[in-house]
């Protein structure tokens, strides 16, 4: 009875040991890869291209050369993705690096749902969330139009919802 328990405990000790040392391998393994690729997927809400991969590759190394070839543990992937949110067009991103070498990048892009053109001649989007967003210089997005006496806020919500109930209307009209 003694050697069974004796047994069981060895056996426990040795895995504990085995799994401590396959990690320390991994480890020591993942500091010596260096980046052979980067993957930029930017996906596109609907039909809205306001951000492609180009664009974002460049958010990416402005502050430094290529990627291509550092060594992974030397690439701030939070920093990156800091980066590539700033950016007015972007809703969210997530950067991670795998053992391939290969760094992920998956963008996800705003959706603008409403335009609106104000008595200061200014122009500008109004994002799903009811947040203001930027006119692009590459494209210009098919959504409702809104015109006239909008007050600046930093969340147009309310205008939105209202855009969306009257959008029927004025689609049948």
């Amino acid at each position: 009875m003694k050697w069974k328990r004796i047994l069981v405990i060895v056996l426990w000790i040795l895995s504990v040991a085995g799994v401590l040392v396959s990690v320390a391998f991994v480890e020591r393994e993942q500091d010596s890869v260096k980046c052979k690729q980067v993957l930029i997927h930017v996906e596109q809400e609907g039909e809205n291209y306001f951000i492609d991969r180009d664009d974002i590759y460049t958010l990416i190394v402005r502050n430094g050369d290529s990627l291509v070839n550092k060594p992974l543990n030397s690439i701030h992937v939070k920093s990156i993705e800091r980066t590539i949110v700033e950016n007015k067009f972007v809703q969210d991103a997530e950067v991670y690096t795998d053992l391939e070498g290969i760094l992920h990048v998956q963008v996800l892009q705003r959706k603008p749902v409403l335009r609106i053109f104000n008595t200061s001649n200014r122009s500008f989007y109004v994002d799903e969330h009811g947040l203001k967003m930027p006119l692009s210089e590459n494209y210009a997005a098919r959504v409702l139009a809104a015109n006239g006496h909008i007050e600046a806020s930093p969340c147009y919500r309310s205008l939105y919802l209202t855009a969306l109930a009257y959008a029927p209307l004025a689609l049948a009209g």
